[in-house]
């Protein structure tokens, strides 16, 4: 009589012989060590764990190749619109050196969107007086347009970009 298989001992039998590649390996490898650094610096960001030990829990992980993934992490997390203290806090642990610099770009990354903001408010308030509506109490939602947020996206992934590229790390 014929044994029954399951689906999984179907699968595990036809896929026997198929292996990876080194380069599907190292890939594989990396995309683990992104997500690990990632979930670290989530657990931080949350309060889950303290700065002395995910400082402490990275720098062990902290390789040649995994210290430009940390940085690259911490980067993506930055949003100049908000308050970044915390990310600040873990930068001046692990790279105190690069701190000034993240300050200024920073301010810069303000200054641009503060020019930003006063052009598209400007240009707003132009729209509405040629509809026939002005006032001295009259502000635009520049949060409820499409348009605006999709500039300051578009001019906080330029400023993470070069953040990206910054540091030669030490």
């Amino acid at each position: 009589m014929a044994e029954i298989k399951s689906t999984l001992d179907l699968i595990m039998e036809r896929t026997k012989h198929l292996t990876l590649s080194p380069e599907e390996k190292e890939l594989l490898r990396r995309k683990e060590l992104k997500t690990s650094i990632g979930v670290l610096v989530q657990k931080y960001l949350d309060g889950a764990e303290s700065l002395p030990q995910v400082v402490e829990r990275l720098k062990n992980i902290s390789k040649e190749e995994s210290t430009p993934l940390i940085w690259e992490e911490i980067v993506s997390r930055l949003d100049f619109r908000e308050s970044n203290d915390a990310l600040f806090e873990l930068i001046k642990e692990m790279w105190p050196q690069h701190l000034a610099f993240l300050f200024n770009q920073s301010q810069s990354f303000k200054e641009k969107l503060s020019q930003l903001r006063s052009k598209r408010r400007a240009e707003a308030l132009a729209e509405l007086a040629r509809s026939g509506i002005s006032g001295s109490a009259l502000e635009p939602n520049l949060e409820r347009e499409e348009e605006w947020k999709r500039d300051t996206e578009k001019l906080l992934n330029l400023f993470r970009e070069e953040l990206k590229a910054f540091p030669q790390m030490n």
